[in-house]
């Protein structure tokens, strides 16, 4: 790991600040709620747009893969409408009792956080694809300071990613 920041860090860095813009605008409670909201509403989406689509069949006569697509998107955009409205009445009172400053600190947190995992991601993937197809330049990532960071949070938390094989 490299004591300065290269050309690869600066970019990393560059790539958080919309998680530092998105965590003071939103703050915790928001951010938590963003996150449980699109998981929620997929969840709820597979599960139930079945269901859903059952009776959708009935008013517009058709048996259309497509009736199971609408059937999850209404789900999963109800669902998803619904949880970033408790998370902004829950905002609006955690700001009521003056405790907003810290609802965006840890927003900013939270943020920087869930885009390190996206990354940790992104970089899994890419090294992936490296290891067929090599494009990324070695020299400049071993001096990295930060990519070595993100390139071990997503394998630690998930052990499983270093069994698929992707490519």
């Amino acid at each position: 790991m490299g004591n300065t920041l290269n050309s690869v860090d600066v970019f990393l860095l560059i790539c958080f600040v919309p998680a530092i813009i998105g965590g003071i605008m939103s703050g915790l409670v928001r951010q938590v709620a963003s996150l449980v909201a699109l998981i929620l509403g997929a969840w709820a989406g597979w599960h139930f747009s079945a269901l859903l689509a059952e009776g959708i069949k009935i008013w517009f006569k058709s048996d259309s893969e497509l009736i199971g697509i609408i059937s999850f998107a209404m789900i999963f955009i109800a669902v998803v409408i619904v949880v970033n409205l408790i998370g902004k009445a829950l905002s609006g009172i955690i700001k009521f009792v003056m405790l907003g400053w810290l609802d965006r600190l840890l927003g900013v947190i939270f943020a920087i956080l869930k885009y390190a995992f996206i990354f940790s991601v992104a970089i899994y993937l890419l090294n992936s694809l490296d290891a067929l197809y090599p494009f990324l330049p070695k020299h400049i990532i071993k001096q990295s300071a930060l990519y070595p960071l993100l390139e071990s949070m997503a394998p630690s938390l998930f052990p499983y990613l270093q069994k698929i094989n992707l490519f």
